[in-house]
């Protein structure tokens, strides 16, 4: 998964907190995409799960949301979107095309970020 609070490759995506079944001690959790709402899929291929909820969602547009799990009988579960206003999106828009661009050509554009 790439770093990032925008990236519309990853839109409509589950984030999982997952690590290798064979995890040693001081390894990184890696975070891990599925188009659905439950880590199967990962955990067929030998991972095992941080926290036994997503962490977060790409949204339809490409958007970071954070996961709040529900309380029973006082809140439903539900996401958060970590970007809000024009200029955070405008910026993380310009920022994720400019690492494109940077990521085809190897070089990076002046005057984008």
């Amino acid at each position: 998964m790439r770093n990032g609070l925008y990236n519309p490759d990853c839109a409509n995506s589950y984030v999982w907190q997952m690590i290798p079944k064979n995890h040693k001690p001081g390894q990184n959790a890696q975070y891990l995409l599925t188009r659905e709402p439950s880590p199967k899929l990962w955990e067929q291929k030998g991972f095992t799960l941080v926290s036994p909820v997503q962490i977060g969602w790409y949204n339809a547009e490409g958007f970071y949301c954070t996961f709040r799990q529900g309380v029973e009988g006082c809140f439903e579960d539900k996401y958060f979107q970590i970007l809000w206003g024009e200029k955070d999106i405008e910026k993380a828009k310009k920022e994720y095309e400019a690492k494109k661009i940077e990521e085809r050509y190897g070089a990076r554009q002046e005057g984008i970020v």
